[in-house]
């Protein structure tokens, strides 16, 4: 019996917490360089509005091109003031953005750059059946199944209206993903340098 293949019924898009898999020559790389004020980066996995974001948070960069996503630590989303107003264009919901300083070696600031804060509750719409899997994994019964992922799939059902989230795999909170709608607006608004946005099929 021949299975009839499903599509896709929309296609979500993630952001690799690494930025794009190749730099070009003159691009501003992070130094490691950072003064974060006491910040625990780990508070962006809580998904909620960060009210008390302390002032002069910088990263030092190195390089001649700006982009719109800068790669300053796996924990960090920070992106240009481009990027924002595309979002803000749009009427995304579901983020807030906090000001960060981003400057070079000798201390030029770079320009306004924020750091994206989802605000939208995590969502558990992974569709673990047409996910795959590490070879050998039982993904159900490990500890970390999010570690297990090669290719994620979701469940459609599961994201309708919403436009930007992390995704809740059992109960760890992990990447960043965003609509075609989102990926849309940032291309419409020529803001999506530094981006390499993963395409990710949700039935």
């Amino acid at each position: 019996m021949v299975t009839q293949k499903v599509r896709p019924r929309a296609y979500y898009y993630g952001i690799p917490w690494g930025g794009p898999s190749e730099y070009g020559p003159d691009i501003l790389v992070w130094t490691g360089k950072k003064d974060v004020k006491g910040f625990n980066q780990y508070r962006f996995y809580e998904c909620k509005l960060i009210e008390d974001w302390p002032d002069g948070v910088t990263f030092t960069m190195e390089g001649k091109r700006a982009e719109d996503y800068l790669v300053v630590g796996m924990h960090w989303t920070v992106v240009s003031d481009r990027v924002r107003k595309a979002f803000e264009e749009c009427r995304v919901e579901g983020m807030q953005f906090l000001p960060v300083r981003i400057v070079k070696e000798t201390g030029e600031d770079v320009g306004q750059y924020w750091a994206l804060n989802v605000t939208h509750p995590a969502v558990d719409a992974l569709d673990w059946e047409r996910t795959r899997w590490l070879p050998g994994r039982n993904p159900r019964e490990d500890e970390h199944p999010e570690l297990c992922i090669i290719a994620e799939a979701f469940r459609f059902d599961s994201l309708k209206g919403i436009d930007i989230f992390r995704l809740k795999v059992k109960n760890q909170v992990t990447h960043l993903y965003v609509s075609q709608r989102v990926k849309w607006c940032l291309e419409q608004a020529g803001a999506t340098s530094g981006f390499e946005f993963s395409p990710v099929p949700a039935y």
